[in-house]
């Protein structure tokens, strides 16, 4: 599957796995497999990510 984020030009290919989040108050799980060689940032009090593409 692809993942895209155009936004921030983040284009990612590989296996996703679809899990029910309701309830939670989760939008995306993103896994380690992704972030291994990325940095992400998150600003809680703003909602906003950022993450590379090191």
């Amino acid at each position: 599957m692809r993942m895209l984020i155009p936004s921030h030009g983040l284009i990612y290919e590989g296996p996703f796995i679809g899990a029910s989040l309701d309830g939670q108050d989760i939008c995306c799980l993103i896994g380690r497999d992704v972030l291994q060689s990325r940095i992400l940032i998150y600003i809680g009090y703003n909602n906003q990510f950022t993450l590379s593409l090191l």
